[in-house]
Formats: structure tokens, C-alpha cells, sequence
């Protein structure tokens, strides 16, 4: 019996876009020729945390640190590997995660084990992360590498804050040879850089809808543009001869103005079909190629012998139409077809290929068969000729409307094929998020304004107002009013709540109330005589910013005196008798006595 030695460092030096510096792991295993009288528990478990390329609204990571041994110990459900593969993917702070996608190969070690006794199943470890509920299984009787590829996932739609999102991928078999450690290459492992998880997720003003749903429309929000996928149409109904690829789902988008807060839209997303089914539209608000306020993207046909057609135009509504890629035909006898595109914003969905004498096809928007529409929504890739030694099964399309890719030929022998299955469409709707700031027409009001003051609002209006207990305001349009609240500083808050990925707006600023000053008479000296004009008073302010300025006729003539003594008094003199003064003072705010 052969045995590995994990002895070696596993190291990745990983150049993250915010160190500043490059940082290397260094993950070492226990050693795996140990001897049963010890009992030891082989750990075999790498890490390694890679910032994949953003693009878009999805980021990718890929696992370099070496292969993943499989463990015999992990077969079935609930169970799972002592030396799975770690991967991080970090993705921006808040962004709200709305699918997983992962793809990797398994294949056979030293001992030459089949294809179908390999297991395995991905796991989001993150706060709030699920695991797969089903466990994946190679499928053939021969020794080989066996490609895994599963769209879709929502194991990590429960993680909130964005950052770093853990994943695990445990690998398992059943079958152990002669006996070994549970965690060994020898048998089957998962191949170095093969392990490729993309997490997508929506950024600020963003919603995708991966499932039916409704959209309401936020607070301060007053326009939208939707885009909608049709699901694609599944492959050939499986059969022991190949079959063609089914037709991607059309593209559909438009842009609406004038909405009001609150209006809700029904969501539909169109599902994938399964072999030999055509794939069902997907629309916002109602399924109506007429409506001005609908948008509606064709499900592809299902395959047959030939490719079924893409999503049409025709069965769809939107400003922008394109349609779906035809999926490839099958090579009589020999390869499937491969599964046509979605089609997308700015042009019809690549078709599949046909199925070639011992391979099939490579469906639209696959390696060498991506277009102009890029890989998104792609076509599975067809199955082979089971008599020229390759997998007959074709590979399901992915996410949005990619048409599933026909099975491959199997009259040499063995099971039927099974063909792909198309997948599910998709709506995503976006818009500008609500930002504002607001201000008054000063930073400072005089308790005696009887004026109520108006707030000016810059951005999206819409919003609640609020202040401290004292402030007088109206807490739908922001007007105080100072007379009738109480002398303070105030910080007023203008807040929108947050809606889908959206985040809450809380836009402040800073607004006093000045008490009134008071004026009083200090000093007081009567006239002489009847008729002299030698009186004199002396008027003291407080309850004010100093310095003041004095006036004892009310400051009507627009004339005020300067403080004669200090900053807070003022002499008056050759007062007449029998004269109304009205003393006032003004201080430094411009705030007058009553």
C-alpha cells in the first residue's frame, strides 16, 4: 500500500489590494504514515485567502495551495471531511450577497479509483452560511477527472456586512483500497487551481432577483431601469443516442420615470426547463407584451434532435430586446449539442455548438465560444461519445437563462445520458440611491422670530425630520420655529431608511436659538426743574452675548449706542421729562429685548 507524507509547507503569498505588504501562509499537515497503536487524527486543512478580480457585481477567488486530498470518511449526508480546502473571497463592505457559484475538477490518484466514487459538498462557514444539501457524485465507472460546476447557490445569502466570506470544500470517496489513511491523494483529490468560487452580490442601488419576489419602490426613488432573463430551455430529453442543446433565455430591459414611493411591482423569474422542457419567461409587473409598465424576457425552447431556439424577441417586451443563443445540434451517433446563451443588453446570445464525432458542443458563452455577450448566462457544454471514452453527459446551463447542454451518445455501453437542464432567468432592477444634505438660511435664530423657518433640502426630498426636545419642528417638512422653542443648540436630523442595498441617509446640521437679552435701569437721575432736559438713566443688559449695543427709543431710528462702561452698560443723558422711552438692547447674536 502506497502512503503520502504531508510533511511539506504549503505556501501562498497572496498581494491583497488594502496590505501593504504581500502576506504568506504556511499550512502544514500531520503526517500521514502513522500508526494505528498511536490512534492520531490526520487534520489536513489549508487555507489560503485570494482578492479575485472584481467584475461587475461578483468577485472571484481561486484556491492555489495544493491539492485537496479526498476522506474516506465522508460519504453521505450529514458528515463531512477532516481536511477540507479553505477559500476566502472577500467582496465590498455592506454588499448584499445574492448567489454563490463554484466549479472545480476531482480526479482519480495512484490507485486508479472510478469517477463515481467521489463525493463532495460546499459550505459557506461565515456568520450566517449554510452548506449545500445535497452532496455531488462523479458519474462513471473508469478512473478520470470529473468537472463540477453548480450556479446558484444561496449558502451564502444570509451572511450580512460584506468583507470576508469562508467557504470549505469537502471532498470524499468510497472506496479505500486495502485500507489507509482516511485522508489521502492516493485515491482521489481535488486538482490545485481548479477550485474557483464567484460570489455575486449587489452593490448600492441594486436589487437582483433570483426567485419571484416584489419590488417596492423606495423612499426618494423616482426612477428605475429593469433587465430580465428568460430561463433557458433544457437539452434533448435524455436517451442512449446525443441530443441538441436548449435555446438561452432573451433579454428584455426598460427604464421607468415618474414612480412613487411605495408602488409595489410583482417580480416573476422564469424557470429553467428540464430536459425536454422549455424554459418559462420572466417579467416585472404582469406578463403582458403590450404593457408599457411591464417588462418580459422569452424562455429558450427545449433541444430535440436539433437545438431548440433561443427566447425571441417577439414574446418579449422591453425597450431593449435581444434574444436568446439557439442551442447546438447533436452529431448523430456521437456528441451533444452545446446550449445557446442568454442573450444580453447589447446583442443576441451566442449559439451553442454542435455536437462534434466524439465531443459535444460547447454551449454559448463557454471557453472558446463566448461571443460578444461575454460568459454570462451561458449554455452547458454538450456530452461526448461514451464509446470514445468521454463523460456523455451534458452539463446544465447557468445563471441567467443558459440553455442545458445535450447528452452524448451511448450505444457502446453503459447507463443513458443525462442531458443539462436549463437554468433559471433573472430581474435585476437598479437606481440611484437617495442621498441628501440640508441647511437653514443661518446657523444661529433669535427666540423672538416669530417667522417660521424653512430648511433647504439638497438631494432626495421625502424624508422625516427630527430634533431634541425644545425644537420646534415639523418633522415632515424641517420648518422650526424659534419664538416657541426653547434657547439650545439643536442638531437637526433628516433621515431617508434604507431600502434593499441602499444604505439609511442621515443628513445633519446644527441650529441655536438665542435667548432674548434683558435690558433693566440701573442708575436713574431725575431733571432739575420743570422743563430742564438734564435727566439721566443707566441701562444694564444681561441674558445676552456681549457685547451690547443700547436704545431708548427702540432702536427705531436704526441708531444704537455702545456699552459706556464695560461692555454691558450705557449712560443716557439730558433726558426729557414726561417722554416715553423705550429702552432696548441688541447683543451680539442681533438679539433684542423685548
Amino acid at each position: 500500500m502506497q502512503t503520502n507524507n504531508f510533511t511539506k509547507p504549503y505556501t501562498s503569498t497572496l498581494a491583497l489590494p488594502f496590505a501593504d505588504k504581500d502576506i504568506t501562509c504556511n499550512v502544514h499537515s500531520a503526517n500521514s504514515g502513522v500508526s494505528a497503536k498511536l490512534r492520531l487524527v490526520i487534520l489536513f486543512v489549508l487555507l489560503v485567502i485570494v482578492y479575485g478580480e472584481v467584475l461587475g457585481q461578483s468577485t472571484s477567488a481561486t484556491y492555489n495551495a495544493g491539492n485537496i486530498p479526498t476522506d474516506f470518511g465522508f460519504q453521505s449526508l450529514p458528515g463531512n471531511s477532516t481536511c477540507p480546502g479553505t477559500l476566502i473571497v472577500n467582496i465590498p463592505l455592506n454588499a448584499i450577497i445574492t448567489r454563490v457559484d463554484v466549479q472545480y475538477t476531482i480526479s482519480s490518484g495512484a490507485q486508479q479509483p472510478w469517477i463515481s466514487d467521489q463525493r463532495s459538498q460546499l459550505r459557506c462557514v461565515s456568520p450566517g452560511g449554510t452548506a449545500e444539501t445535497t452532496i455531488s457524485s462523479g458519474v462513471g465507472n473508469n478512473a478520470g477527472t470529473y468537472n463540477y460546476s453548480r450556479t446558484g447557490l444561496n449558502i451564502a445569502n444570509g451572511v450580512s456586512g460584506g468583507g470576508n466570506i469562508t467557504f470549505e470544500l469537502h471532498a470524499g470517496r468510497t472506496w479505500n483500497g486495502n485500507g489507509g489513511p482516511n485522508c489521502s491523494l492516493d485515491y482521489h483529490y481535488v486538482n490545485n487551481n481548479t477550485w474557483k468560487v464567484t460570489v455575486f452580490y449587489d452593490g448600492p442601488g441594486q436589487k437582483t432577483y433570483n426567485s419571484s419576489g416584489s419590488f417596492f419602490v423606495p423612499v426618494g426613488v423616482t426612477s428605475i431601469n429593469v433587465q430580465t432573463w428568460g430561463g433557458g430551455g433544457g437539452a434533448g430529453t435524455s436517451t442512449n443516442d446525443a441530443r441538441g442543446g436548449g435555446g438561452g433565455g432573451a433579454y428584455a430591459s426598460k427604464t421607468f420615470t415618474g414612480l412613487t414611493a411605495g408602488t409595489n411591482f410583482p417580480v416573476t423569474v422564469g424557470a429553467g426547463g428540464s430536459p425536454g422542457s422549455n424554459g418559462t419567461s420572466s417579467y416585472f409587473n404582469n406578463n403582458n407584451l403590450t404593457d408599457p409598465n411591464s417588462v418580459v424576457a422569452a424562455g429558450g425552447n427545449a433541444g430535440g434532435d436539433n437545438g431548440g431556439d433561443g427566447g425571441t424577441t417577439a414574446y418579449s417586451n422591453g425597450t431593449t430586446k435581444n434574444a436568446g443563443g439557439t442551442g447546438g445540434n447533436r452529431n448523430a451517433g456521437n456528441g451533444g449539442g452545446g446550449g445557446g446563451q442568454a442573450g444580453c443588453a447589447s446583442a443576441t446570445g451566442t449559439a451553442g455548438q454542435a455536437g462534434g464525432a466524439t465531443d459535444g458542443g460547447f454551449g454559448g458563452g463557454q471557453t472558446g465560444n463566448t461571443g460578444i455577450c461575454g460568459t454570462i448566462g451561458a449554455g452547458g457544454n454538450g456530452g461526448g461519445d461514451a464509446g470514445e471514452g468521454a463523460s456523455n453527459n451534458g452539463s446544465n446551463g447557468t445563471l441567467p437563462g443558459g440553455g442545458g447542454g445535450g447528452c452524448g451518445d451511448n450505444s457502446s455501453g453503459g447507463g443513458n445520458g443525462v442531458s443539462g437542464t436549463g437554468a433559471k432567468g433573472q430581474v435585476i432592477v437598479t437606481y440611484n440611491c437617495p442621498e441628501a444634505t440640508i441647511s437653514y438660511s443661518a446657523a444661529s435664530f433669535c427666540k423672538f422670530v416669530t417667522t417660521p423657518q424653512n430648511v433647504t433640502i439638497t438631494g432626495t426630498a421625502g424624508g422625516t425630520f427630527s430634533a431634541p426636545v425644545g425644537l420646534s419642528i415639523n418633522s415632515s417638512t424641517g420648518e422650526i420655529n424659534p419664538s416657541t422653542s426653547t434657547a439650545e443648540s439643536y442638531m437637526v436630523h433628516y433621515q431617508i431608511a434604507a431600502a434593499y442595498s441602499c444604505p439609511a441617509v442621515d443628513a445633519t446640521t446644527t441650529v441655536t436659538i438665542n435667548g432674548s437679552p434683558v435690558a433693566s435701569v440701573t442708575y436713574q437721575k431725575n431733571i432739575s426743574c420743570n422743563a430742564a432736559n438734564d435727566g439721566t438713566i443707566e441701562v444694564t443688559a444681561s441674558n445676552g452675548a456681549a457685547p451690547y449695543l443700547f436704545s431708548v427709543n427702540g432702536g427705531a431710528d436704526g441708531t444704537w449706542q455702545d456699552a459706556t462702561t464695560g461692555d454691558d452698560k450705557s449712560l443716557f443723558k439730558n433726558l426729557l421729562p414726561d417722554h416715553p422711552y423705550r429702552i432696548k438692547v441688541k447683543d451680539a447674536n442681533e438679539c433684542i429685548s423685548k
